[in-house]
């Protein structure tokens, strides 16, 4: 007796009832992999890590991470020659404003290439070459030189100029090696000596001249180092003042402090002062 189309249709056929039994197994043992190995990473990182979060070092990883020390460094034994005395070059027979003594006191502010030198030559003198701005300018040429002054008062002070004095057309010049200086000669007596403090900086050298030396370097708060002018020969600037200035009759001169030095007014006149004498010091033999 044969079966009626419903009965036949309700029940599907083997083939197809293992097909979807096979895909569904395979799909769900594809799910079950990946979420275990998901669980395995999780475990792994959770037991590579501390409390906090932060990797955990082993005793090997430690030891591969410790720093490495450098051996202390011993002191060179090479110790530079001492500087060879200066000779202050002149061609006139008068007393020079310029002594050794604070010449080599200068000498140790100046860069390293010029301390070298042996030998300083006077290029300009006030008592040799007569009041002259122009002569003083021309007589220069090229190289490093230090400006010397002398005022009423026995006071001798200066500056260092890194390149040569000339009129610089309404600009300054100069880099931050340039630096004042002052110096005062004191009394040679014990009594003197022994009445000062340690503030006010008594140099003694081996000679028969003690001194006060102050210099005043580059303070780095503006690039005005060096202006000159056919009238006028300055050092330092801002705010309306000069370091020095120094016009072209060499009669006066005036100091002040200015940014450029931080310095304090280089004569002990005030800062307004009478000049007796004016030196300019070439660094090395004529250019």
């Amino acid at each position: 007796m044969s079966s009626s189309p419903a009965s036949r249709s309700s029940s599907p056929a083997p083939s197809l009832v293992s097909f979807l039994s096979g895909s569904v197994l395979r799909t769900l043992q594809r799910i079950s992999s990946e979420v275990t190995g998901e669980d395995e990473y999780n475990t792994h990182r959770r037991n590579s890590q501390n409390g906090d979060g932060s990797p955990k070092t082993t005793q090997s990883s430690a030891t591969h991470a410790a720093p490495v020390r450098a051996p202390p460094r011993q002191p060179s034994p090479y110790i530079p020659p001492a500087l060879t005395p200066l000779a202050l070059s002149s061609s006139g027979s008068g007393t020079l404003l310029l002594t050794k003594v604070v010449a080599e006191e200068i000498r140790l502010l100046v860069p390293a290439r010029l301390q070298l030198h042996e030998t300083w030559t006077l290029m300009y003198s006030l008592d040799q070459h007569g009041v002259s701005l122009s002569t003083l300018y021309t007589k220069l040429g090229k190289g490093a030189f230090v400006f010397v002054i002398k005022d009423t008062s026995d006071g001798v002070f200066g500056a260092f100029a890194n390149e040569s004095l000339h009129p610089s057309a309404g600009r300054y010049y100069g880099t931050g090696e340039c630096f004042l200086w002052k110096a005062s000669v004191l009394p040679n007596s014990s009594s003197t000596s022994s009445s000062l403090s340690m503030s006010a900086q008594l140099i003694t050298r081996p000679s028969t001249e003690n001194i006060r030396f102050k210099a005043f370097p580059y303070s780095g708060v503006n690039d005005y180092m060096i202006y000159c002018d056919r009238d006028f020969i300055s050092f330092g600037g801002g705010d309306g003042h000069y370091g020095l200035w120094v016009g072209d009759s060499f009669d006066t001169g005036i100091s002040s402090t200015c940014p450029t030095f931080g310095n304090e007014p280089l004569s002990d006149e005030g800062e307004k002062f009478t000049i007796l004498g004016v030196e300019v010091w070439r660094i090395g033999p004529p250019g």
